[in-house]
């Protein structure tokens, strides 16, 4: 038996990310532009008030530019299935590293910048590594084309990993978390 692949347009479902009350993401490849994206489609197709949500998100995301916020690249149906391509960013939920510091016993006095990014990679591989496949890995020329990928996202990584060391080397950990909700704050702002 071949390899199923899941469509949706011109996506390629890769894996799932996350499931919410109104929709799924996907990990998808898009093959016309050769790159990952995130792929928000809506659970509850044929529900007016869901689908005028749904329209709201994408118009609201897609009129806002903020370095902090997502970009939305494209959005469409097939047949009754709504959706929308956005920038797949790499990472985990503030939620899952706050999580992760709990359950190491770590208060917020004894925290430093060492232990946040050491929490956060481990968090980081673990998101990648809950990720649910939709396709099996077989297809040699998908599987040559994810390698690529991978080799393309490890030096952009490890570029930004430098970049980040190198910026946060003088500041505390407080002034990171600060940071980090500054950042926050001004893309919520943005969206608002």
């Amino acid at each position: 038996p071949g390899v199923v692949h899941r469509q949706l347009g011109e996506f390629e479902l890769l894996s799932e990310l996350r499931r919410g009350g109104m929709g799924v993401v996907y990990r998808a490849w898009q093959p016309s532009l050769g790159r990952q994206v995130a792929l928000k489609q809506l659970q509850r197709s044929g529900d007016a008030r869901a689908e005028a949500r749904f329209a709201r998100e994408i118009r609201a995301l897609g009129k806002v530019e903020h370095p902090h916020l997502v970009k939305v690249f494209t959005s469409g149906a097939e047949g009754d299935q709504w959706f929308y391509a956005m920038e797949l960013l790499e990472g985990a939920t503030l939620g899952s590293v706050c999580d992760k510091l709990t359950a190491r016993g770590a208060s917020a006095a004894g925290l430093n910048l060492h232990t946040w990014h050491e929490v956060l990679s481990t968090v980081c591989e673990e998101a990648r590594q809950a990720e649910k496949p939709l396709s099996d890995e077989g297809d040699k020329e998908a599987g040559d084309n994810e390698t690529a990928r991978e080799g393309d996202n490890e030096t952009e990584k490890q570029r930004a990993s430098v970049s980040l060391a190198a910026s946060v080397q003088s500041r505390s950990y407080v002034r990171h978390v600060v940071e980090l909700a500054r950042q926050v704050a001004e893309a919520v702002h943005a969206l608002h």
